[in-house]
């Protein structure tokens, strides 16, 4: 009976791993097999695979959007002076109101900029009050533009992999996250910086619209562009003490921060404090830019027990902002929980948007959902990308995020509990 017990342990962690990976409806990664040139021939359809397609693009205005097998551009979607769309609507053709669109772009020379769009009313309409800009220039904070250009952003060289995710809560209300290389970008600044911009308007079809606009001798290509749609959230649970942490030595760790506290233990595991928003490792950051401010609890505003007490004595926080958590050095492929150790600061209310670059549906979540001074546990299974990076990022609905702590948890891979069940299912048997 007990080698039952944990065949089904085994049993239920393997089903975290294989139901965690987001469902791929589309890709078009534009490696023709023969010829090439533009849009009309393109319509073949030659290098798109998922049940979405084929998906034909459209071409705006005057088209010189090319596909090729030859030349500098071979399998690549090439945009010269252009606006370009697939001639589709995501939502009003199979509901689809969870997705996440990425793509590799890369620019030669660095006058000409570069825009898309997603969450137009219709093909071939672009109404500003139903769309939302990706790769807004945020240096000049002209963020209605949604320019890429040269400068905007320093931190990242050529080529790129923007990921918006869009997330629609109601027939009238719909989240947008950008990340690039799976870091959060700000989507808007009026009238505070934020990670996730909400739209109170209808986007009944969803349709996604690439416009570029080359000076002499820049070039804007795109390439893989996918669109998935997620399979795994964001689970929120009650936290009373270190019995119900969910926080064990049995565990293996990638990261345990004790954010603005002091290095403490917990059940085994040590979480270090962390003095500063960043680590190795890690780094936190705001929307605005904005320095991050730390705040001191005492221990009797506190409900949880245990040495899981240490855990909540301080956090960092940004109010009027957006906060980000990202982490690096991850195994490609590997699966991870990330998990965040927070408390109820008002009863109630105190409520943040959260998107994370794994694609997950943008989620409200209320750190008062317990109450105040009761813990609260958020966590959300992925798989890591092939950077490594994976963030989380909180943008204030009616409240900022306090980040009191976070861990990452590697999951075993899939064959290994595999074998482990086949191995307890065979001593079952013999029993």
């Amino acid at each position: 009976m007990k080698n039952l017990k944990y065949l089904l342990a085994l049993a239920t962690a393997l089903s975290i791993v294989c139901t965690v990976n987001a469902t791929v409806q589309f890709i078009d990664d534009f490696n023709v097999t023969t010829g090439g040139g533009n849009l009309g021939y393109y319509n073949s359809h030659l290098s798109q695979s998922g049940p979405l397609s084929p998906i034909t693009w459209r071409g705006i205005s005057s088209p010189i959007t090319l596909v090729t097998n030859a030349g500098p551009y071979a399998g690549k979607l090439y945009i010269d002076i252009d606006s370009v769309r697939p001639d589709f609507g995501l939502n009003d053709s199979i509901g689809l109101d969870d997705f996440t669109m990425k793509f590799t772009f890369e620019r030669s020379g660095s006058i000409s900029y570069f825009r898309f769009y997603c969450c137009n009313d219709s093909a071939g309409s672009r109404s500003d009050f139903v769309q939302f800009y990706g790769l807004n220039q945020i240096a000049s904070g002209n963020d209605a533009s949604g320019y890429f250009v040269s400068g905007t952003y320093p931190e990242f060289s050529d080529p790129i992999e923007p990921k918006m995710v869009i997330s629609r809560i109601t027939s009238t209300s719909v989240w947008a996250a950008l990340f690039i290389n799976n870091k959060a970008i700000v989507m808007d600044d009026d009238p505070f910086s934020v990670f996730a911009r909400k739209s109170t308007r209808s986007t009944p079809n969803n349709y996604i619209d690439f416009y570029g606009r080359n000076d002499a001798g820049v070039h804007l290509t795109i390439d893989d562009l996918t669109f998935f749609s997620p399979d795994n959230g964001f689970d929120v649970s009650a936290w009373t003490d270190d019995s119900d942490s969910g926080i064990s030595s049995s565990k293996t760790y990638t990261h345990t921060v004790n954010l603005f506290g002091p290095t403490s233990v917990v059940n085994g595991v040590t979480f270090y404090g962390a003095s500063t928003a960043s680590g190795s490792d890690w780094e936190m950051y705001t929307a605005s830019g904005n320095a991050i401010a730390g705040h001191h609890n005492t221990a009797s505003q506190i409900n949880v027990t245990g040495a899981s007490t240490n855990l909540l004595l301080d956090f960092f926080y940004k109010d009027s902002d957006s906060t980000a958590v990202t982490i690096n050095g991850l195994t490609a492929g590997a699966t991870y929980i990330f998990t965040i150790y927070g408390m109820g600061f008002d009863p109630a209310g105190r409520v943040s948007a959260f998107a994370s670059s794994s694609g997950a549906a943008i989620t409200n979540i209320s750190c008062d959902t317990y109450g105040r001074g009761n813990g609260i546990i958020v966590k959300h299974t992925y798989v890591a990308p092939s950077n490594g990076v994976f963030t989380i990022s909180t943008t204030q609905v009616s409240g900022s995020w306090h980040w009191y702590a976070f861990s990452n948890e590697s999951i075993p891979e899939p064959f290994l509990f595999t074998s482990l069940i086949l191995f307890f299912l065979f001593l079952f048997r013999k029993k």
